[in-house]
């Protein structure tokens, strides 16, 4: 069973720097406390697919007709569902990756940015003293063992990566911190390294409960990025540059907020 605490095996205490400047960054090693025996676990979900949780909570009704898997119900106004993506993939069953990631209080896809590079997603995780870690992705599926990114990264109450947003080739994340300042980590590619470090985008960013990095959604071969601010509901655009100092355009309401009111994005 795969767990955020796998012995890295041959190599695990090759040093890395931090992502945040800071010397000493190791691979994960095995026996740290609140990982065996948990029950909690992150599930892979293969592409396409749906998790529709089996529990008491669960109602085929909530996710469509009986004869599930299938396209669902259209949800009634006004009520929140889950729609699938039709696909052949449509209603496979989740697949658990295992127990022990209660100790991480963020997880983010990062897109394809470690050795090597195989096309397949990478997450990074944020554990509850603020060190970041990476998991690349398999081709089996799950992951590999973690490596240590570094710490520092508890300043931080947004992460959002995948997009390349300097025109590079490589997955770059940007992360917005406690005083609603916005950062650009670019990708490095490297393992060991996989951000350079940090750059100012600009501050005020602290009004927004969600960004949300959707690709290029102008079409205009620049990855762009969301925000949403709650207090008016108010979905905004930030299309992308393709320069890494001035990474994004002056935002612009949405188009996908024209007769809308949301509460979540992803």
């Amino acid at each position: 069973m795969y767990t955020p605490d796998a012995p890295a095996g041959p190599g695990h205490n090759q040093c890395a720097r931090s992502a945040v400047g800071q010397p000493g960054a190791r691979t994960s090693r095995p026996g740290q406390p609140g990982v065996r025996g948990d029950s909690r676990c992150v599930h892979f979900i293969r592409a396409g697919a749906v998790a529709a949780p089996r529990s008491p909570s669960y109602s085929p009704s909530r996710w469509g007709p009986a004869r599930w898997p299938g396209r669902p119900s259209r949800p009634r106004r006004g009520r929140a569902a889950a729609r699938p993506r039709r696909s052949r993939a449509a209603g496979r069953p989740r697949a658990r990756v295992g127990p022990g990631w209660q100790i991480y209080d963020k997880i983010e896809a990062a897109g394809d940015i470690a050795e090597p590079w195989n096309h397949l997603p990478d997450i990074v995780a944020r554990d509850k003293a603020g060190v970041l870690w990476l998991y690349s992705g398999q081709e089996k599926g799950g992951f590999t063992p973690r490596v240590r990114v570094g710490p520092g990264w508890q300043t931080y109450t947004h992460l959002n990566g995948g997009s390349d947003l300097n025109g590079d080739g490589r997955p770059d994340l940007v992360a917005a911190d406690t005083s609603g300042t916005l950062w650009l980590y670019r990708g490095t590619g490297e393992t060991a390294r996989p951000y350079e470090r940090r750059t100012r985008i600009g501050g005020g960013w602290q009004v927004y409960s969600q960004l949300v990095g959707a690709g290029d959604v102008d079409h205009d071969g620049k990855a762009d990025l969301f925000g949403y601010l709650p207090g008016t509901r108010t979905v905004y655009l930030y299309a992308g540059t393709g320069d890494p100092a001035r990474p994004f355009e002056p935002r612009t309401v949405s188009d996908a907020q024209t007769g809308n009111a949301y509460t979540n994005m992803s």
